[in-house]
């Protein structure tokens, strides 16, 4: 079965065959980067094609999510993680393509990976899903560390200092930009130190140059 990435982690689980009755996930697109870090109150988008194969005509989905935190804890929370939790009528035999908005809220997800499991539901009757949509995500919290590891070095976010490290042999540019995309501050880390600036709380995105390459990260300062 083919699977179409916009980004760059993806699982796809086979967990049952098909059967008279079933449901099947296929070309999913994920509108973010897995390996990003996020933060609560994000929203994350994905599409996702699915095709019913049964006696139904007519048959309805609604959207199903399952998540596991980092704590361990398993819950299945449709109701308060979608956005658009809408019924929908597909013709039997045909594939439809799904959208789904995911929000990351505090009472479900946690510091840390969280695995979410999301996939169409029928409305009524027994069936069975066919490679349903697992992929992770990672949570940052106020003291963790983000590694951008191509350009050797670390971020850390402690109340409200960031901190940098970098280890790579030349000096490197740290840009900081709000939501709006203003640059918000800039400085310069030499080789081989440790640098520190005083950010107010908020939602920023760091970014870091490096000779000719850029990398950047979103970061949460509580």
């Amino acid at each position: 079965m083919k699977k179409t990435l916009i980004t760059t982690c993806f699982i796809s689980v086979g967990m049952l065959a098909l059967s008279q009755d079933t449901l099947r996930v296929s070309d999913v697109r994920l509108a973010f980067d897995t390996t990003a870090t996020q933060f609560y109150e994000d929203t994350l988008s994905l599409t996702y094609k699915t095709e019913y194969i049964g006696d139904d005509p007519d048959p309805e989905f609604i959207q199903k999510v399952n998540v596991i935190n980092s704590s361990g804890t398993f819950m299945e929370i449709e109701d308060s993680v979608l956005t658009l939790p809408e019924i929908t009528p597909i013709s039997a035999g045909s594939e439809y393509e799904m959208s789904a908005s995911l929000r990351l809220n505090r009472s479900v997800f946690k510091d840390g990976n969280n695995t979410v499991v999301i996939w169409p539901g029928k409305t009524d009757g027994p069936f069975v899903v066919k490679d349903p949509t697992e992929f992770e995500i990672f949570i940052g919290g106020p003291k963790n560390i983000f590694t951008l590891s191509s350009l050797e070095h670390s971020i850390r976010v402690i109340n409200n200092e960031l901190i940098i490290s970098n280890e790579s042999t030349q000096n490197q540019i740290i840009q900081i930009y709000n939501l709006n995309g203003q640059l918000f501050k800039q400085s310069v880390v030499t080789s081989k130190d440790v640098s520190s600036l005083y950010i107010p709380s908020g939602i920023f995105v760091v970014a870091l140059i490096s000779g000719k390459d850029k990398k950047a990260v979103k970061i949460l300062v509580e």
